[in-house]
């Protein structure tokens, strides 16, 4: 492996499966690129019509979505991706920060707000923190399941 070159994040033997919307194509890409570099597996969607096409037809484990598009906006995004895939996490980016749609965000279950310009740091964590609670949900529902099969428990 080069130094470039990192082993994929998993979550229960599958690679962390990572959404990343937003209308500027560039900066999806570099999002997306800094993502990769670290190990997530990421799929672009350069508007929010064709990220809800994405999540009806596919599996996420985080969505990091532009909060403003022309199409379908990031509050839109969030509540699409809280109805079809509801434990993924979702990271909502904007540059037109206010507490109205920050607040608007966390009544519908966003995981992290961030604004732009974006601290690539920043972004790392938040999508680890949330790549993590993932795989305890998964982790949690995955026991559940053998103690159930094997000691019968509804």
């Amino acid at each position: 492996m080069s130094a470039k070159e990192t082993t994929p994040v998993e979550l229960l033997g599958q690679s962390i499966r990572v959404l990343i919307v937003d209308d500027d194509e560039a900066h999806a890409q570099a999002v997306a690129e800094s993502l990769r570099r670290v190990g997530y597996d990421c799929t672009v969607a350069g508007s929010g019509a064709r990220a809800a096409s994405l999540i009806e037809s596919q599996t996420y484990d985080v969505i990091v979505t532009d909060l403003m598009m022309d199409d379908l906006d990031g509050l839109e995004i969030l509540r699409k991706s809280k109805e079809e895939l509801p434990d993924a996490e979702v990271i909502l980016l904007t540059g037109h920060a206010s507490i109205k749609t920050a607040v608007a965000a966390g009544q519908h279950g966003v995981h992290t707000y961030l604004t732009k310009p974006l601290d690539i740091t920043e972004l790392r964590h938040a999508v680890e923190k949330a790549s993590t609670r993932v795989r305890l949900l998964r982790k949690n529902a995955e026991l559940s399941q053998r103690l159930d099969e094997k000691f019968g428990y509804e």
